[in-house]
């Protein structure tokens, strides 16, 4: 998801998302595993579908959106540029996770490894779950952008 650089994403990547509450994970899809192609400025609602660990499946409409926009990307040189990414921002009702009846001092975790390593956690949650899981996904994906152009640092 860094379209400067050499190796980024540069479409949205519908799978391989991973949601932890509390130990138990579910695995997120969006559009029908399918991409999403859009203009900067655009964007659109996708069906989303909620995977348990017990074989639970959930769909829901109208609960995840992606858009395409504007990024301000710094290079290995300190020099900006401006680039474009989707980003998905999403609501997870809290009855929606099978065994899951209340995040009340649970840990809250998301990953996609196939965007990066590691995982956006917050720990707590007892007001506004739904809203703790929804800027959960935005600060998982704003991740994505932050961690590629390290990563690309490096080298």
């Amino acid at each position: 998801m860094s379209p400067k650089l050499q190796g980024g994403f540069t479409n949205f990547l519908a799978t391989g998302y991973e949601l932890t509450v509390g130990g138990k994970r579910y695995y997120l899809t969006f559009n029908n595993y399918s991409t999403v192609t859009l203009e900067v400025g655009q964007k659109q609602a996708v069906a989303m579908n909620i995977y348990g660990a017990d074989g639970s499946n959930v769909s829901l409409s109208n609960q995840a959106y992606v858009g395409r926009q504007v990024i301000e990307q710094e290079m290995g040189d300190g020099s900006k540029v401006d680039g474009s990414g989707y980003v998905l921002e999403c609501t997870i009702p809290i009855n929606a996770l099978s065994g899951v009846s209340d995040t009340s001092g649970q840990t809250i975790a998301m990953s996609n490894n196939n965007l990066w390593s590691g995982s956006v956690e917050a720990a707590g949650g007892n007001t506004g779950a739904i809203i703790l899981v929804g800027i959960g996904f935005v600060i998982a994906v704003g991740s994505v952008w932050k961690f590629s152009s390290i990563r690309k640092k490096r080298g």
